[in-house]
């Protein structure tokens, strides 16, 4: 199991995957025939600097970095699902970037946009998985629900009434089909950082929030978020008291969120 520090919100359902990925990297060779690396190596995050795929980008390339004998540099490229910084990755066309992304660069991203600026097939090869990160759904401390069905009563009494924001990527999507499937309105607030959507939900000006719980974390350790359940099929070991979705009685609402690298 891979954790980030004492917080223990990251389970390895690739952390095995770090063994191969480690020996391989033992018997790589370039293009040329020469051992590789041959430079220091590039690491392309989709996310901002703190965030739980950053963390484990960071965690991955301390522990390559001795074993490859080159230092590694992590360069954060949040924003759009990601797409900027698959774009960045696909038009550098460097052998020495990795780059540290989630599954739905070649699962999702191909289904909802018309778009893309990169080719899945083509421009990415995927290496293994790394971590499944766990995420959570909190509330404001002054909205009126303590768990997932109370808080599906508030939002049909008051359709559109609350706004919401989420995680870019799978899990908006996860929480847009519930409320469709459900029968439910809130209102969508979209943000280009993850960070400044946890600071409005913790001040209040969104109620509702889909996301990694290490982001979440200080917030609800402030006493400012009620976490209502964590979006996965297991339990976070650092709050073994809140249920999971399943638990809760709304499964679909679990985020299958890997790590990759490509």
């Amino acid at each position: 199991m891979i954790t980030i520090g004492r917080r223990g919100v990251l389970v390895g359902g690739g952390a095995l995957a770090l063994e191969p990925l480690l020996v391989a990297s033992t018997k790589a060779q370039g293009l040329n025939g020469q051992p590789w690396p041959q430079r220091p190596v590039k690491i392309i995050v989709p996310v901002a600097a703190g965030t739980a795929t950053d963390l484990t980008a960071r965690l991955f390339g301390e522990k390559l970095a001795a074993i490859w004998k080159q230092p590694f540099v992590v360069e954060n490229k949040p924003g759009a699902d990601g797409l900027i910084a698959l774009g960045s990755f696909a038009a550098g066309r460097d052998d020495h970037t990795l780059l540290f992304s989630f599954s739905t660069a070649v699962s999702l991203n191909p289904l909802v946009h018309a778009t893309l600026p990169y080719d899945p097939a083509a421009d990415l090869v995927p290496i293994t998985t790394t971590t499944e990160v766990l995420f959570g759904i909190g509330v404001h401390k002054g909205v009126v629900a303590n768990d997932l069905a109370a808080l599906s009563v508030l939002i049909k009494a008051n359709p559109d009434g609350l706004n919401w924001a989420a995680a870019p990527g799978l899990p908006r999507f996860v929480l847009e089909r519930h409320l469709k499937e459900s029968g439910l309105a809130m209102t969508y607030v979209g943000y280009t950082q993850t960070g400044s959507a946890v600071t409005d939900l913790g001040e209040g000006r969104i109620q509702v929030m889909i996301a990694a719980l290490n982001t979440l974390l200080p917030v609800i350790e402030a006493g400012k978020v009620k976490l209502l359940a964590v979006a996965s099929s297991d339990r976070a070991a650092l709050l073994p008291a809140v249920p999971h979705v399943g638990e809760a009685g709304f499964p679909k609402l679990a985020v299958p969120a890997l790590g990759c690298v490509y």
